[in-house]
C-alpha cells in the first residue's frame, strides 16, 4: 500500500478516535450548553466545547505526526507469478501479464485485504505474539 493511502487511512482512524473521545468526555453531562443555532441556522460552539475539541484535535494531530516520521514498515505479503499458478491460472495466461499487470493485481489484493480482514487479523495475531512474548518473560 502506498504511503499516501496509509496516511489517508491513519487520518480517518485518528479522526474517528478523536470524535469517540470527545463523545466519551461529553457523556457525563457536566458541561454547559455546547452549541446553539443562530438565525441563519449556523452552529455556534461554546468556548468550553471549542476547548474540548481543540484538546482532542491536538492529540490526534500528535499521533499523526508520529506516523509521518521515519518509521519502520514491515512487508505483509507479496504477489508472484508462481502464486497465480497455485490458484489454478495457466502458465499461458500468466505469460500474458506484464509487470504493470502484476502491480495492479498486487494493489487490488492489498485493497481487498485491508477492506476485508487485515485489521481483524492484525489485532488477533499481534495479541497472540504479545501474549507468547509475555509468557517467555515470566
Amino acid at each position: 500500500m502506498s504511503q499516501s493511502k496509509i496516511m489517508k487511512l491513519a487520518c480517518e482512524i485518528a479522526e474517528k478516535r478523536m470524535w469517540e473521545e470527545i463523545a466519551i468526555e461529553l457523556q457525563d453531562g457536566s458541561h454547559e450548553i455546547l452549541y446553539t443555532q443562530d438565525k441563519e441556522d449556523e452552529t455556534i460552539y461554546s468556548e468550553e466545547y471549542q476547548n474540548i475539541f481543540d484538546r482532542h484535535y491536538d492529540k490526534a494531530m500528535e499521533q499523526l505526526e508520529s506516523l509521518n516520521k521515519e518509521e519502520e514498515y514491515f512487508e505483509v505479503t507479496s504477489v508472484h507469478r508462481d502464486d497465480l499458478i497455485e490458484v489454478g491460472i495457466s502458465i499461458k495466461d500468466i505469460d500474458l501479464l506484464d509487470d504493470s499487470d502484476m502491480e495492479t493485481i498486487a494493489s487490488k489484493m492489498s485493497n481487498a485485504y485491508i477492506e476485508n480482514s487485515y485489521w481483524i487479523d492484525l489485532a488477533i495475531i499481534a495479541e497472540y505474539i504479545i501474549s507468547e512474548k509475555k509468557k517467555t518473560q515470566e
